[in-house]
C-alpha cells in the first residue's frame, strides 16, 4: 500500500531486501495501528490513542487544553475532561499511571515507541507534539521541571528544533529523558549518547559531524587500544575516511 508499483514487482521477486524490510516493518506498525484502534471501542478515546499517543505522559488538562484541537474533540470542561481521563485510565494495555494516585498517565513506552514512526507520519500528530512543545514553553506546563527539556523533546518530534550545541545540556537532556531518548531520530540519540561520555559504534558515528564526531572517534580509538584492538583502530580509520592522526 502506498508503494509504487514497480517497487511492489519488486518485493514480489524478492530482488528488493531492503525495501522489502522496509514494507514490512510499515505493515506491522499498521496492523498494530489498527488493533490499537479496533480494541478501544469507546469513540471519544480513539483520538487520544492516535494522534494522542505522541504524548509520553498525559493529564486530564491536556485533554482539553492540548489535545482537542489536533485530535478533533469537541471544547470540555474540566468535569469533561476527568471523566475522559478517567476512562482511559481503565485501559492498562495502552496507558499506566505514573505513581500511586497519581493524577497523571504514561502511554506504555514499548508500544509508544513501536507506534510513534506511524503516527508522526500523519499531520495531526505532528500538530499535538508542536502543541505539546507550546504547553511546556509557554503554556500551563512550562513551570513544570524539566519543561524545558520536554519542551525540546516534542519540538524535535514535530522536526521544528535541533539539539544545541552545548554539550553540557545535551546531557541534561539525555538524563531528563532517559530511555524517551530512544523515541527521537538516529541522529539525535547519537549525539545525546556521545554527549553522556558512550563509546558509539561506528553507525552512530556516522550521523555525528564536527567537534562531536572528533570526539566520538577519538574516544572510539582510545578505548579499542585500551583493549588490544590495534588493528581495528586501522581499518575504522579507512573506513570512516580518516587517515590523520588522533
Amino acid at each position: 500500500r502506498d508503494k509504487p508499483r514497480d517497487d511492489i514487482i519488486d518485493l514480489m521477486r524478492g530482488s528488493a531486501p531492503n525495501a522489502r524490510m522496509a514494507l514490512g516493518a510499515e505493515m506491522r506498525q499498521r496492523f498494530l495501528y489498527t488493533r490499537i484502534l479496533d480494541r478501544l471501542s469507546d469513540p471519544a478515546l480513539k483520538p487520544l490513542a492516535c494522534p494522542g499517543l505522541v504524548l509520553r505522559r498525559i493529564e486530564p488538562a491536556q485533554i482539553g487544553g492540548l489535545l482537542a484541537g489536533p485530535c478533533g474533540l469537541p471544547p470540555m470542561t474540566p468535569a469533561q475532561e476527568r471523566a475522559l481521563f478517567d476512562r482511559l485510565a481503565t485501559h492498562l494495555w495502552l496507558v499506566r499511571r505514573v505513581g500511586p494516585g497519581a493524577d497523571m498517565l504514561e502511554h506504555l513506552p514499548d508500544l509508544r515507541r513501536l507506534m510513534l514512526p506511524q503516527i508522526l507520519a500523519e499531520p495531526a500528530a505532528r500538530e499535538v507534539a508542536r502543541a505539546a512543545a507550546g504547553w511546556f514553553t509557554t503554556g500551563p506546563g512550562a513551570a513544570q521541571p524539566g519543561a524545558a527539556f520536554e519542551a525540546l523533546y516534542y519540538a524535535i518530534l514535530a522536526g521544528d528544533a535541533e539539539l544545541p550545541d552545548d554539550a553540557i545540556r545535551l546531557h541534561d537532556l539525555a538524563l531528563h529523558l532517559g530511555a524517551a531518548a530512544g523515541d527521537l531520530p538516529a541522529e539525535v540519540q547519537a549525539r545525546l549518547r556521545e554527549a553522556q561520555g558512550h563509546v558509539l559504534r561506528q553507525a552512530e558515528i556516522a550521523h555525528l559531524k564536527g567537534p562531536a564526531r572528533d570526539r566520538a572517534i577519538r574516544k572510539r580509538r582510545e578505548t579499542q587500544r585500551t583493549h588490544g584492538l590495534e588493528t581495528s583502530v586501522v581499518a575504522e580509520q579507512l573506513s570512516l575516511g580518516q587517515t590523520g592522526a588522533d
